[in-house]
């Protein structure tokens, strides 16, 4: 998640980011759940200098969260959390998952990254609103 706009004053936030499934489509659609949150500690904490980010487990709608608090302190930066997963992709795929938070409108990042680190798959969102 990228800082967008002007520096301003120190910022706190919180997202709690809900649930990571992957969804095959093919002949019969399959949906494989990657990740329900019953723990974080596979999940590490990635943010630019300056940037602080904890990362810990929450409740969520149905299970558990994971829960990102980050603070900008009053200047720009990211707050990335990562998270290796082996997992052959099809042709034909999606990742879904549920966001909530209070934030500013933020640059929401996605990104794939192939073994070896040259290839890497992104989405962008900007000015996202959190729910």
């Amino acid at each position: 998640m990228r800082r967008q706009g002007a520096v301003e004053t120190s910022r706190r936030a919180a997202l709690a980011s809900v649930l990571a499934l992957l969804v095959v489509t093919s002949a019969a659609a399959q949906t494989r759940e990657l990740d329900d949150f019953a723990t974080v500690a596979t999940w590490t904490a990635a943010p630019s200098e300056g940037v602080t980010l904890a990362v810990s487990s929450d409740a969520g709608p149905a299970g558990r969260a994971m829960r990102l608090e980050f603070d900008f302190h009053g200047r720009g930066g990211w707050a990335a959390i990562r998270k290796p997963i082996a997992v052959e992709l099809p042709p034909n795929y999606e990742f879904s998952f549920r966001i909530r938070g209070e934030a500013p409108a933020e640059t929401l990042e996605f990104k794939l990254v192939d073994p070896s680190g040259d290839n890497v798959w992104w989405s962008v969102r900007r000015d996202f609103d959190f729910p």
